[in-house]
């Protein structure tokens, strides 16, 4: 068994099916898009066995916590930005999920509150892919040659892109030379492949691709990642990354 960390996307503590296949011992990391996620879904409103169940798989599986946010996150790694801990976020967040996992329901006069909260989360989702689908639509306006086999490897744009997310995160300016990108090898190539296969086809950003891709910025040059998403285990295999991820039927590192 690898030793290890195994970053998870949040569809893993879903999955009791996968993590009974899954050696206890295996080093499974949750992030705090996982928490955030399992704090706002609407299962906790109307599937709340669902929840319970994911809630607890969390509390009982888990070896640690990627604390920050996936741009505070790359900050830190890259010896920028304060190492605080972000404590309180983390206190209130599993709070919640350990009331979950205990069978707690949201009580009735919060409801609407909670319902609100979910709704404001879905809309900056929604706003951010629309942000990102305006970029692909003027990149796509200019013209793109599909054959060119320059056009995969400058990732100038995509690391300009992600330091400017990373100096908005710490409120400070950050130039692409700053970033550790080793360190954060799997998330650049996984956004620069998604890039470039949305410049030429139809599809586009969608709210929920966000924390799916963000979720990617917590793992490291040794770390490995678990999904259940067949499209975004297609999306990594398409940018070469993978060697990054996990499996329970074959849990020793490729790498």
């Amino acid at each position: 068994m690898s030793s290890a960390s195994i970053i998870c996307d949040t569809n893993i503590w879903y999955s009791v099916d996968s993590l009974i296949k899954t050696d206890p011992k295996a080093n499974l990391c949750g992030t705090l898009i996982n928490l955030l996620e399992l704090c706002r879904t609407p299962w906790n409103l109307d599937s709340t066995e669902i929840a319970q169940v994911a809630c607890k798989q969390l509390i009982q599986r888990n070896k640690g916590i990627c604390v920050y946010s996936p741009m505070k996150s790359i900050s830190v790694i890259s010896g920028l930005g304060v190492d605080d801990g972000n404590e309180d976020q983390i206190r209130d967040c599993m709070t919640f999920i350990a009331g979950i996992a205990e069978g707690d329901i949201i009580k009735p006069e919060k409801l609407e509150v909670f319902r609100k909260m979910i709704e404001h989360e879905q809309q900056r989702l929604t706003d951010i892919a629309a942000q990102l689908n305006a970029l692909v639509a003027s990149v796509r306006s200019i013209g793109i040659d599909k054959r060119d086999p320059r056009r995969g490897e400058d990732m100038t744009a995509t690391k300009q892109f992600v330091a400017s997310m990373v100096g908005r995160s710490i409120k400070q300016e950050v130039t692409m030379e700053q970033i550790h990108w080793e360190e954060i090898e799997l998330f650049l190539h996984t956004m620069h492949h998604l890039h470039l296969d949305l410049e030429v086809s139809s599809r586009q950003w969608q709210p929920n691709d966000i924390n799916d891709l963000y979720n990617l910025a917590y793992v490291g040059k040794e770390d490995l990642y678990w999904t259940l998403e067949k499209r975004w285990l297609h999306l990594i295999r398409g940018a070469g990354m993978g060697h990054y991820l996990f499996s329970p039927e074959h849990p020793s590192s490729p790498k």
